[in-house]
């Protein structure tokens, strides 16, 4: 059972796991979204959208709709996005509904739907500002009486991108692509009257073809990573990457400095908005965080990694590797700087932390994965609290929820046994497959097959009797046999002189060979000093020869 209230979504319906019990069992669903104060809880069903209290599990409002796509809360809760399969341009197909009345604010159209485009309207954190990308420009509504319609547009030429950041004051971050030759540009307005003001900070830049874009919580700072499609270097087959920074304020702009060549594979901020940590480079990637002023602060080393998770608090910090990578996960605690875990969670596609901040679940579904779907629930040390297969899993989030923060526990060595970090091979490790005949009894065999059951009543398995069977065949083969003649063999330690006389004859004949060679080649030749030595030694060679070969 989970030990925080889960949304759990498979081919089964959806069910609502909670600390002690499961709610809403089984609810055919084609998708689920929950606010993000935890209090609402949209499910898409056949015929709408049903809102649901998480806690009670009362039904809140219905939204008989046909073809539902996607819904979406707004940032606080007050309204519902719903996209639906639109039958022609004169259907409004995206509609804003006010939770509490059910009635519609905003009905507009839109001919596709797409992940990166969505939501299509963009919510402030206190649902006061709300944004959409048009046709070469912005529109802005009043999100507190949207029966004003558009307040303001800021009209873009080119516009390929919008970006509302969460917190008030609220700027708008705009991206347009390079073209004709012009760099492309990322520039940040602020919402309020954004068509009559002047832009607040800019930063352009070649060798994008898309960007994303990230404020921090305080809205003060944009993260942008800038894509392009082709690398000219040919060095990855994914295209290039670039990552830059941008104050809100305009004070400061530019490049974040990465000292390992390679693409820019994930960059989170901390939840408290004045630093972030980027992973990039060549495998192994590096990891590296930064403040707000991007300056490298500590460096996490290489590893096999690709992705990042703050927990809610900016605490703990897990790097992780998944997708093609093995799955391997390390945890920081980012008040020390120090690791304090890690373990593995191979063919994970989905990694969140939970809201207290001490727990992190990883998620095999489908469709990316067919196979072995289901949830991880690790702790923030590593240690795996529980592990549930689930068939055809495709959505697992925990429910928001309030908490209160918590600083590491104190470890001590009864807990640290306790916890033990569970080995990759634990985890990965799947039963090998067995042919159901390999686990049939012999006594089951001999019923359906009217095979004797020589084991009945040993309890012994078919290999270990034919063991046994064996050993008995040897000993009675080696009662049988005589006693064989001890032999000793005697072993003689002296060394035969003999070999050692013929080796030094050997040698000594052959520096006379040399010294019969030198003389043929100094014939009619005066000598140098060094051969005349040389020459002067053949007496004394022949007579160490004569007597080596007398004692022999």
């Amino acid at each position: 059972m989970a030990p925080l209230p889960l949304i759990v979504r498979s081919a089964e319906g959806l069910t609502l796991l909670g600390g002690e019990s499961e709610k809403l069992q089984r609810l055919a669903c084609a998708g689920a979204s929950v606010s993000k104060d935890g209090s609402e809880l949209a499910v898409i069903t056949g015929d709408g959208v049903d809102v649901f209290d998480p806690v009670t599990c009362n039904k809140i409002q219905s939204f008989r709709l046909d073809g539902v796509v996607a819904a979406v809360f707004s940032s606080a809760g007050s309204f519902l996005q719903i996209f639906r399969k639109a039958t022609g341009p004169e259907d409004k197909n995206v509609g804003i509904w006010d939770v509490k009345t059910g009635e519609a604010v905003v009905l507009l159209y839109q001919k596709n739907f797409s992940k990166s485009s969505w939501p299509i309207l963009q919510f402030s954190d206190d649902d006061s500002v709300a944004c959409r990308l048009a046709t070469n420009s912005v529109q802005i509504y009043d999100a507190k009486d949207f029966a004003k319609g558009v307040v303001d547009h800021l009209h873009l030429p080119g516009i390929q991108a919008v970006k509302l950041s969460p917190a008030p004051p609220s700027y708008l971050a705009t991206f347009i692509p390079e073209s004709k030759g012009q760099p492309a540009v990322v520039q940040i307005y602020e919402s309020k009257e954004a068509s009559k003001c002047q832009a607040l900070a800019r930063r352009s830049f070649f060798k994008s073809s898309s960007v994303t874009m990230t404020w921090n919580a305080g809205s003060t700072g944009l993260l942008v990573l800038a894509v392009t499609d082709d690398d000219k270097s040919n060095q990855s087959y994914y295209g290039d990457t670039k990552l830059y920074y941008l104050k809100s304020d305009g004070t400061c702009e530019g490049t974040v400095p990465l000292n390992k060549e390679g693409p820019i594979h994930d960059a989170q901020w901390s939840p408290t908005g004045k630093e972030f940590i980027v992973v990039y480079g060549y495998m192994p990637a590096k990891a590296a965080l930064f403040d707000t002023q991007c300056r490298q602060v500590f460096d996490f080393g290489s590893g096999p990694y690709n992705t990042v998770r703050w927990n809610p608090f900016g605490s703990f910090i897990c790097l992780a590797g998944f997708g093609n990578l093995p799955g391997d996960m390390v945890f920081w605690d980012r008040n020390t700087l120090k690791s304090i875990g890690n373990t593995k969670s191979p063919c994970s596609v989905t990694c969140e932390w939970a809201p207290d901040g001490r727990l992190l679940m990883t998620a095999t579904t489908a469709p990316r994965m067919r196979v072995d779907n289901g949830i991880r629930i690790f702790k923030y040390t590593g240690a795996l609290l529980e592990e549930q297969k689930i068939n055809d899993l495709y959505q697992a989030d925990w429910l928001p929820g309030q908490y209160v923060e918590r600083p590491a526990s104190p470890v001590s060595a009864k807990s640290s046994q306790k916890e033990k970090q569970p080995s990759a091979a634990a985890i990965a490790k799947s039963a090998a497959y067995r042919p159901p005949h390999s686990s049939m009894s012999a006594s089951v065999r001999a019923q359906l097959f009217g095979e004797e059951d020589s084991n009945a009543g040993s309890g012994l398995s078919k290999s270990a009797l034919k063991n046994k069977k064996r050993r008995e065949k040897q000993k009675e083969k080696s009662e049988t046999l005589p006693d064989a003649p001890e032999v000793v063999k005697e072993v003689n330690s002296e060394t035969s002189s003999g070999d050692e006389f013929a080796k030094k004859i050997r040698a000594l004949n052959k520096k006379l060979r040399q010294i019969e060679e030198l003389k043929n080649k100094l014939s009619g030749q005066t000598p140098s000093q060094e051969q005349k030595s040389k020459l002067q030694q053949e007496a004394l060679l022949r007579e160490e020869i004569r007597k080596l070969e007398l004692s022999s």
